[in-house]
């Protein structure tokens, strides 16, 4: 219950207003990765396949393929890639991504000093990140 006092006038009124949480989809795929599964620790992020669920909560994509990011790790030093909650990677460098994968395959063999460019679909709109890896 959520406690709201208003004050019209010198009068005082309390209302109470029942509160839900609202939590989508992406929040309870961020709460059930698997470190193990979702971490594509050379990026910093959690991510994971897009299935049918989250495909039809997602709508459509400009490219058909590719991964979602869930969230950043938080505990890893990484570049700064821009990569943001909701992105969808379609590739890394001229590497198409379908799968964690094939994002994990692409991601480990990037070297230190390597200038790295990622695909993402954002709000809509497809656009790059570059960066240099760390």
């Amino acid at each position: 219950m959520l406690k709201l006092e208003i004050l019209r006038g010198d009068q005082k009124k309390n209302l109470y207003i029942p509160a839900i949480e609202h939590r989508d989809q992406m929040d309870q795929l961020f709460d059930s990765a698997d470190p193990q599964k979702n971490l594509v620790p050379r990026l910093g992020v959690l991510a994971s396949d897009i299935t049918g669920d989250l495909r039809n909560q997602i709508g459509s994509l400009r490219i058909a393929s590719g991964v979602i990011v869930l969230g950043r790790a938080a505990d890893l030093i990484l570049p700064d890639t821009g990569l943001q909650t909701g992105d969808v990677i379609h590739a890394v460098n001229t590497t198409p991504i379908t799968s964690m994968d094939t994002l994990q395959a692409a991601a480990s063999s990037l070297k230190t000093g390597d200038p790295v460019v990622i695909q993402v679909e954002r709000s809509d709109g497809l656009t790059y990140l570059s960066f240099e890896m760390e």
